[in-house]
Parts: C-alpha cells; sequence; structure tokens
C-alpha cells in the first residue's frame, strides 16, 4: 500500500514529507528513515531528537487514499 511519514511540529504543521510503497517488514522502517533524512537536509543545524523531547515534534503514519 502508498504510505506516508510526516514530521510535524507542535501545532501540526508538516515540517517534512516522504511517500513510499510498503508491502513488507522494514519498509516502514525505511520510510520513516526517508522522512529523518529529509528533515536533517532541510534543518542541518538542529537535531531532531531534541526536538522531539523539548517541542512535540512527531512522526505521523499514513496510509494514503
Amino acid at each position: 500500500m502508498w504510505m506516508f511519514a510526516e514530521i510535524v511540529d507542535a501545532v501540526g504543521n508538516v515540517v517534512v514529507r516522504a511517500e513510499g510503497y510498503v508491502s513488507r517488514d522494514g519498509d516502514l522502517g525505511m520510510l520513516a528513515g526517508s522522512a529523518i533524512d529529509r528533515f536533517r537536509r532541510a534543518n542541518p543545524d538542529t537535531s531532531l531528537v531534541r526536538e522531539i523531547g523539548t517541542t512535540d515534534f512527531a512522526i505521523r503514519f499514513g496510509k494514503q487514499a
């Protein structure tokens, strides 16, 4: 199935989004990794781990309609 992984901020704004086909074990993790890589490229001076812990960033998954 076609899914997405988004990194969102505290108010629900999408910071980055990655999409891909998920059909077997490991695909969902790779999709999350893709979103994290996009976040790192777009925000090279920001630690996602620190942001998740202090400002309510989150990784959200969903199925494409």
